[in-house]
């Protein structure tokens, strides 16, 4: 996976994703409308945003989930300059970032 940071709902984390923990969709027991998405590692568990409903989290996190497959494709092609080497075809893995929608 690529590298994908979030940041929270309130600005107040930014978490890198990786394989330490997981998102995931969490609903507080006896509360109608508590919807949250959460980042969960073996040990903690961090609150990243809570939203109207479990639709709205399941869209941010297919948010999430496209960011994730986000590439920098250089086609490549004849060089601009005569004489020059012909730029070659690549595709880079930049980092990227995720800011937790308000609503």
């Amino acid at each position: 996976m690529s590298e994908v940071y979030i940041r929270s709902q309130n600005k107040e984390k930014l978490l890198m994703l990786g394989s330490n923990g997981i998102l995931r969709y969490y609903k507080e027991i006896g509360s109608n409308d508590n919807h949250m998405i959460c980042f969960e590692t073996k040990s903690e568990m961090y609150d990243l945003g809570k939203y109207e409903s479990r639709a709205r989290c399941l869209a941010i996190l297919d948010e999430i989930q496209s960011k994730c497959g986000m590439y920098l494709k250089l086609e490549g092609g004849a060089a601009l300059i005569r004489g020059g080497m012909d730029v070659q075809p690549a595709v880079f893995n930049i980092p990227k970032v995720y800011e937790m929608p308000k609503k």
